[in-house]
């Protein structure tokens, strides 16, 4: 398969996701830094326990599970958290739903089986992606943690006066 159509699907399908189940796209950024997190800690031995039961030992079996590893924390914050965002605030969720997307490729894309990730890298497209990185990624994180510390607060309640109910 054509590379930037992988590319474009990594970074797409989780994009597209979290609009049309309009899940607050702040919360699956963060369920994917834990995912992140789970695959760097705990990957290796998870491989190993799956290593007991199984004799597969291939470059793709152990692909599936470290990016299982990385995204089930989020595709499942996407399902608990769908219909949290409605009205205009599904417009405002747009763009960290494509930050997120663009997340998910930059930690997906060295997962991946060596022939795969090697057709990804040598692309144009990835190497100039990868000059916007931290810049990208950044932004996800600030854009992100904006959207998490206004939604923090429970709803403003007016302070009445003496005499009102």
């Amino acid at each position: 398969m054509n590379p930037l159509i992988v590319m474009g699907l990594i970074a797409g399908v989780p994009a597209v996701l979290i609009s049309l189940f309009r899940s607050k796209a702040a919360m699956v950024f963060m369920a994917l830094c834990a995912g992140s997190v789970l695959t760097t800690f705990a990957g290796a031995t998870v491989i190993e326990l799956l290593n007991v039961f199984s004799t597969n030992d291939s470059d793709s079996a152990l692909a599936i599970v470290k990016i299982g590893l990385l995204v089930a924390p989020a595709f499942i914050t996407l399902l608990l958290v769908s219909r949290t965002m409605n009205g205009p605030k599904a417009m405002m969720n747009i763009f960290p739903a494509i930050l997120t997307g663009i997340t998910i490729l930059f930690l997906v894309v060295p997962l991946l089986p060596p022939g795969t990730k090697y057709s990804i890298v040598a692309t144009s497209v990835w190497s100039q992606l990868l000059q916007y990185q931290a810049v990208l990624v950044g932004s996800a994180i600030f854009i992100c943690l904006l959207q998490l510390w206004g939604g923090a607060r429970g709803p403003r309640h007016k302070k009445r006066g003496r005499h009102s109910k």
